[in-house]
Formats: C-alpha cells, structure tokens, sequence
C-alpha cells in the first residue's frame, strides 16, 4: 500500500535543501568578491599604468634653457619659465611632493592638436572620500600655475601618498630642486625617483619607480 512522506521526512528534506542552498549562495557571494577584487586590481594597474607613461613621456620630452640664452636669475627678474621646480606641499594634512616643469609633450584637450612648450604640473588636491586626487596640468604659454582647486584632469583618485625624490650628478637625493637655486648650482637633476601609495583597503599599495632625464644644464658658479 502506497503511503506519503511523513512530517520528520519532509523537514529533514527541507533542512537538507536549506544546507544546500546557503553553501551555494556562500560559494557564489565569494566568487563574485573574488571577480570584483580581480576587477579592481585591473582597474588600478591600469590608472598606475596611465600615470606612469604620462610621467615618462612628460619628462622625456623636458625642454630646458641653456646659455647664452639663460642667464642666473638676478633679485628682479623673473623666473625662468623652464625652471624645473620640485617642492612639497600639505594637502589635507598630508606632505605631498608637487612637481613644474617645461615639456614638449603638450596633450591638447581640445579639437586642434597645437605644438609648443607646456607648462606641466603634477600636483595634489583634498577629495570627498578622505584621500588625495593627483592631477596634472598642461598650460601653454602664458605659463600659468594651477588654479587653486583645479584638477584636469585627475589622473589617480584617492591616494595617500605622492613623493618624489631628485637625484643629482654625484647621486645625492634630494626632496626638493629647484633649478632657479645656487644651492644645486641652477642645475637640473638626472632622474627623479617615483613613490605613490593607493588607497587599496587593509593593505595599501605601494608603486615605486625611478626616471631619468634625457637633457640637463651644466653647474653655473
């Protein structure tokens, strides 16, 4: 005689079934954290990647002026527009390196590709998460510096380091040049040493390289 399931049959089935179901949704929920992982280490390297070959093609194509044609600044004049000008800055809260030089490697953002010397900065800002954007500028003449606040475009987001280190001819290193300065004897320094830290939660990352410039200026006594 055929009977049905009984009361205990049906609940250790459900229960089973229930077993099942959560190790499943576990598996997929940690399957889908790994893929988003994944992705954004991707996106990253991608962004430090940006960076970095803006960085080397910006100072592979440095223009700087030599004598006769540059002469020591005296107390009136005005800068150098090439000076190379590497300093330090706080942004929110933060020391943060802020880097001017003169390019070839203007990147127009408009229709018309027009060639010329810029006026290139990299430097920082404050966002709203926290952290710091870097940015970079890109000004044809007249050498304007970066308005305050400005930043076009934002080359990495949310960032909590940024520091550059100059090295010199006898391989000194140095957290601040300024080639306008007798104390590097208006000189340009022969590589610049690249660290950034992203904010990549409980492990922060750590991106460091080294890039040497292709020009320089000999020592003026």
């Amino acid at each position: 005689m055929n009977r049905g399931f009984t009361l205990i049959e049906i609940l250790i089935a459900v229960l089973i079934f229930g077993i099942l179901m959560t190790t499943l949704f576990t598996s997929f929920q940690s399957f889908i954290s790994s893929s988003t992982a994944v992705s954004d280490g991707m996106a990253q390297d991608e962004r430090i990647r940006t960076l970095l070959g803006h960085l080397e093609r910006d100072l592979g194509a440095l223009y700087i002026s030599r004598p006769p044609r540059y002469k020591k600044p005296a107390s009136i004049s005005d800068p150098d527009p090439f000076r190379f000008d590497g300093t330090q800055e706080s942004v929110g809260g933060t020391l943060v390196s802020r880097l001017g030089f003169a390019s070839l490697n203007h990147l127009s953002l408009g229709k018309k590709d027009i060639p010329g010397v810029a006026r290139i900065a990299y430097h920082a800002r404050s966002n709203n998460d926290n952290g710091i954007d870097l940015c970079r500028s890109d000004t044809l003449r007249p050498f304007d510096e970066p308005r305050e606040g400005s930043c076009d475009p934002v080359l990495i987001h949310n960032i909590s380091e940024f520091e550059l280190i100059y090295v010199d001819q006898e391989g000194d290193e140095h957290s601040s040049w300024d080639s306008e300065s007798d104390t590097v004897k208006y000189t340009f320094p022969v590589s610049v040493k690249f660290k950034i830290t992203l904010n990549t939660g409980d492990v922060p990352k750590i991106v460091e390289t080294q890039i040497a410039l292709p020009v320089s200026r000999e020592a003026l006594d």
